[in-house]
């Protein structure tokens, strides 16, 4: 299955399907304005569920949401192809309050830092501030699988 997000005027469409172009000429078929399918990807890397509950609060009606310019770019970042294991990272959704999107938009246009970057940096802090020995713990995690 593909996940996808589609354009009608300003509004979008997150959905899934085998195919989406053959689902966009579906809901072509039942609608005056002009529908595009503005990206997709396999549902392992970004799911439709995952997606509906990032943008609850931007929900217009079914599947149709009102998404800003920085949410639309967001989606489409986390539908490229995931070449990301190349560096150790991977793309990984979070769902957070509307207020709490904003002010990582704020940061990232104030700072220039990806809303990645900031979340990444101030989850490292916490994690670091636990005083806790990872190597340590990754070490008993492998020594509990392999028995």
């Amino acid at each position: 299955m593909k996940t996808y997000l589609m354009q009608s005027g300003d509004k979008y469409k997150i959905g899934q399907a085998k195919s989406p172009i053959a689902r966009r000429k579906q809901l072509q078929t039942g609608s005056s304005e002009k529908i595009e399918v503005v990206s997709y990807c396999d549902e392992s890397l970004v799911s439709e569920k995952q997606l509906h509950e990032l943008y609850s609060s931007d929900r217009d009606e079914g599947e149709w949401f009102n998404l800003s310019e920085d949410d639309v770019s967001n989606i489409l970042t986390l539908m490229q192809d995931d070449d990301s294991k190349d560096y150790g990272r991977t793309n990984m959704t979070f769902v957070f309050s509307k207020r709490t999107r904003d002010k990582l938009n704020l940061l990232s246009g104030l700072t220039g830092s990806s809303k990645s970057d900031l979340f990444e940096k101030g989850i490292n802090k916490w994690i670091d501030s636990l005083g806790l020995d990872f190597d340590t713990l990754f070490d008993m995690k492998d020594k509990l699988n392999s028995c």
